[in-house]
């Protein structure tokens, strides 16, 4: 199977590593916000559903593509077969 650009970036491990960092970071900031009355935080919840959302959505568009490059493959193959009998 043809790997894809988008398809390494979104396995890389660093890119787990860093959308785990992102994410804690995150977290963190939001307790902060809830626990000190005069701490004024950077981040908001949706920033992490955004961010878990878009990881999530890259990784699908990914997998789903290259299902469909591999039933399109078997599909083709076994065109292939079904005419090659004709021939004979």
């Amino acid at each position: 199977m043809i790997q894809r650009p988008l398809s390494k970036i979104s396995r890389h491990p660093v890119l787990n590593v860093l959308v785990g960092f992102v994410l804690m970071f995150m977290g963190i900031d939001e307790f902060l916000q809830e626990t000190l009355p005069d701490y004024k935080g950077f981040f908001e919840v949706h920033h992490a559903v955004i961010l878990i959302g878009l990881t999530m959505a890259l990784k699908g568009l990914i997998e789903m593509g290259e299902r469909l490059e591999f039933a399109l493959a078997e599909y083709e193959a076994k065109t292939a077969a079904q005419n090659d009998q004709n021939k004979a």
